[in-house]
């Protein structure tokens, strides 16, 4: 796994962005990016990294996939995993399983965090406003069209790790499964972070 604190560099440029960053522009900070790998091999690892710059003062918004959990769900229960060029086909049998194993992931990693002294908020909806990428070829698969901020912003402003899904909702209620690295970079695209992290295990 690449270490989280590794990509931070050095004391000293923790100290320049200690200095950077005020209450007003937090969500700034960084957006990490975690693979269902490094939630399933190296949790301690990883909540240990996001513990650590939040008792510093810099409160990453951390965004997670679940592919191998959702791997072994989808085959515990029979249905078969297929792929069109390189997204999941998702039925409405599978949606249900991918609604499960991406809120067990979530509350999973904010109840790791809390374990470790961390303040953490789940959030498993509200944020991607998506549409069907393709409903012939994908199924419920979105493509993210609007980033809503609010429910990121009300969890820093608690002095919260904002934990979010990627799962996206239509304007009519419709939910959808995002790839999380697309939906990591729409997140990236609205807020402009300073960092960006990828961790894929």
């Amino acid at each position: 796994m690449v270490r989280l604190l590794s990509s931070m560099a050095s004391a000293k440029e923790i100290s320049q962005y200690l200095k950077r960053f005020s209450q007003l522009d937090a969500k700034r900070f960084a957006v990490v990016k975690v693979g269902g790998a490094v939630l399933r091999d190296d949790l301690d690892a990883l909540t240990s990294s996001l513990s650590f710059l939040q008792e510093v003062g810099l409160t990453p918004i951390v965004l997670h996939g679940a592919g191998p959990q959702l791997d072994a769900e989808l085959s515990a229960a029979g249905i078969e995993k297929r792929t069109v060029n390189g997204l999941r086909v998702t039925s409405p049998e599978a949606l249900a399983i991918v609604r499960k194993v991406f809120q067990a992931s979530n509350l999973k990693l904010v109840e790791a965090l809390q374990q470790n002294g961390a303040r953490a908020t789940s959030i498993t909806g509200g944020v991607f406003e998506a549409q069907y990428l393709d409903r012939d070829t994908y199924g419920l698969v979105g493509e993210v069209k609007a980033v809503n901020l609010a429910p990121i912003e009300a969890s820093l402003q608690a002095g919260s790790i904002p934990v979010i899904t990627s799962l996206g909702e239509t304007p009519s209620g419709q939910i959808l499964n995002v790839n999380a690295d697309f939906a990591a970079n729409e997140l990236v695209q609205e807020l402009q972070p300073y960092k960006i992290i990828f961790l894929t295990g």
